[in-house]
């Protein structure tokens, strides 16, 4: 299943390689959720059901979206195709999107409209970046296309998310609690290469939490027993952050989509840092 979502980083075209490293365990837990590629993949293909999901984020719009496809699917379906035709009306213009995102900000709910125009969002800002100013109001440019929509998609999402061991929250990493047996899987935002270095990520400049405090986060998951997986950039500081032993490495090539001009778009490698 290709998740309905439009998300910078995911991990769509790597999740069977991700799924395929899972070993054996209790509960899962994914508490940088994003797009779910990978979730999505391990469920459409997990033999064990009665385990628990717990999938997490930072991101409250991102949960609310997650939410609106689990227990409200058709309503959010009709909103996000009566927004989408609205936008395309309108001849997907800059000043539509500046409105559409204006009253993206203004409107307060955290509910399936807010959920619909978050979605729509994802589809027509540049590249499907996700930025908030200091005020917490979305402020990603306007990409320059028509607005898209596959309903099939997000309906076939939502039969397979709807069920009662499936979770979902708006918390931090720090506020899961695995067990020895469960399995968390991370996929945070990356650790900038180059003269970019910086410890902090979010969805903001700013930053909520460090690199550093979730390698220190693993490293008590680690001796408690808990089975542990994280993506990042193959560096000499995930390396240190992540180090062998207790983690072993896999190393995959991905050409990174949110750069401006396809001609620049170039493969990186990544890697995935296992204590199994």
């Amino acid at each position: 299943m290709t998740t309905p979502l439009k998300w910078v980083g995911s991990k769509e075209r790597v999740k069977n390689l991700l799924v395929e490293k899972f070993p054996q365990h209790n509960d899962y837990f994914e508490p940088f959720l994003g797009s779910a590629s990978v979730f999505l993949h391990y469920l459409e293909n997990v033999k064990q059901q009665n385990r628990n999901y717990y999938l997490s984020d930072i991101n409250p719009h991102l949960i609310c979206v997650w939410k609106a496809i689990q227990n409200d699917c058709n309503e959010f379906c009709n909103q996000v195709g009566d927004f989408t035709n609205w936008y395309n009306d309108k001849n997907w213009t800059r000043d539509t999107y500046l409105t559409f995102r204006e009253d993206f900000n203004k409107y307060e709910n955290l509910n399936t409209q807010k959920a619909a125009m978050f979605f729509v969002l994802l589809r027509i800002s540049f590249n499907g970046l996700i930025r908030y100013n200091k005020k917490g109001n979305f402020n990603a440019a306007w990409g320059e296309r028509a607005a898209t929509f596959d309903r099939k998609g997000v309906e076939n999402a939502s039969i397979l998310i709807s069920r009662d061991n499936i979770h979902f929250e708006t918390t931090s990493y720090e506020n899961i609690s695995p067990k020895a047996g469960d399995l968390v899987f991370c996929d945070p935002p990356y650790i900038p290469l180059g003269d970019r270095m910086i410890d902090k990520f979010s969805y903001s400049k700013e930053g909520f939490e460090c690199h550093q405090e979730l390698a220190k986060k693993f490293e008590v998951w680690n001796e408690n027993g808990v089975k542990l997986m994280i993506c990042n950039h193959d560096s000499t500081y995930f390396r240190t952050l992540y180090p062998n032993p207790p983690f072993q490495y896999k190393g995959y090539d991905l050409v990174k989509v949110f750069t401006g001009h396809i001609a620049s778009r170039k493969a990186t490698t990544e890697i995935v840092a296992m204590n199994f």
